[in-house]
């Protein structure tokens, strides 16, 4: 049934992406079409390494090191260029029409709307919420966390332009915004995107988890699958929680 329901999908569109799935899913994937064409990683900072003890479930001769581990990660803060900040946003509207219009460079990325945006709002899995990017009062992107007990997750990141530098002050400023959570121990993000991983891992997230992008494109439509750029908000890990192992550090 599964394999019929993936190739009716693959009738009504040009290119089908899967994310990760089962050791068992990944060895049917290819018989069916799809090629491995790049991989969704993942980062994560600690911010609270001692509260982050304090509510692990796991109690192993591991977790005091861990601990200590942990805290040595959590050292160092970088400061928030100071033109950029964030404004809370209780809905996503036409003012960010801008941003969702289409991607900078030649990134290709999921289409949003406002509205599908105010959908992961309402979603009751997580606690989501929506932050505009600003820089010297010009709104540059926006930004989506979730928070899950005490992970809280970068899971949408999007700018209007595609250098470094506004790459680096925009993670900066989504990592400083997730750390003011008293609750927050720990901050994940992921992406497809050099540039979005090189800006992360210079604000000090390393990456724990690397799952593969199967891509079926029978026209070969794809044709420079790097430039893919996919997030936690493109599947079901921007509100998927493992309550046995609640961090990735």
């Amino acid at each position: 049934a599964g394999i019929l329901l993936v190739r009716k999908f693959a009738q009504m569109t040009d290119v089908l992406l899967t994310i990760g799935g089962s050791a068992d899913t990944r060895a049917i994937l290819p018989k069916l079409g799809y090629k491995h064409s790049n991989d969704l990683r993942y980062y994560a900072r600690v911010v609270r390494p001692w509260l982050q003890f304090r509510t692990s479930p796991q109690r192993n001769w591991k977790v005091p090191l861990r601990l200590v581990r942990n805290a040595l990660w959590s050292l160092g803060s970088k400061r928030v260029p100071e033109s950029w900040r964030a404004t809370r946003v209780s809905q996503f509207d036409n003012s960010h029409q801008a941003v969702l219009a289409g991607s900078p460079g030649d990134v290709i990325c999921s289409w949003r709307s406002p509205s599908s945006l105010n959908y992961v709002l309402a979603c009751p899995a997580a606690e989501f919420s929506g932050f505009s990017i600003l820089a010297d009062d010009k709104q540059r992107g926006y930004f989506v966390l979730a928070k899950l007990g005490g992970q809280t997750r970068i899971v949408e990141i999007r700018l209007d332009r595609e250098d470094q530098q506004t790459w680096l002050a925009a993670c900066k400023l989504a990592t400083h915004v997730a750390a003011q959570d008293p609750e927050t121990c720990e901050i994940v993000t992921a992406t497809s995107q050099e540039s979005i991983a090189t800006a992360f891992q210079n604000v000090g997230f390393r990456l724990r988890r690397s799952d593969p992008i199967y891509a079926f494109d029978p026209r070969g439509l794809l044709t420079d699958a790097s430039r893919l750029g996919l997030s936690m908000l493109d599947g079901d890990a921007c509100f998927l929680k493992d309550p046995h192992h609640p961090y990735l550090t």
